[in-house]
């Protein structure tokens, strides 16, 4: 059996000395790290025995993907970023979190809603 936390990096030696074998990081975070940030955290995983599985609460409030304030453009860019680093920790997942990013209110358009959901994650 295989352990795992989900968390920031900053806690990354406590996981290590409690012998977990995975680490699950929050993609709102990783996506606001410079690329100096990111190469560090990088370099922390590869030289570690705790390995990156995925990153959870991977969207930002200011990325909806339906919605009022839905822009397609902008959220993918942002999904393009998270999957390019994703890709350079070798990571299999990406729990699409952050309520503020489904904007869907009562008598909004189901269909419209399904429709940009949709077109965010293909």
């Amino acid at each position: 059996m295989k352990y795992g936390c989900g968390t920031t990096i900053d806690n990354y030696s406590i996981l290590h000395d409690l012998g977990f074998d995975y680490i699950e990081l929050p993609g709102n975070q990783i996506s606001k790290m410079t690329d100096e940030e990111f190469d560090a955290l990088k370099t922390v995983l590869e030289n570690g025995s705790v390995k990156c599985c995925g990153f959870n609460a991977a969207l930002t409030p200011d990325i909806v993907i339906t919605g009022e304030g839905y822009d397609l453009e902008k959220a993918k860019a942002y999904a393009e970023l998270l999957c390019k680093r994703g890709s350079q920790l070798h990571i299999s997942a990406i729990g699409i979190g952050s309520p503020k990013s489904r904007k869907f209110q009562e008598g909004d358009d189901l269909e419209k809603a399904w429709k940009e959901t949709e077109a965010f994650m293909t």
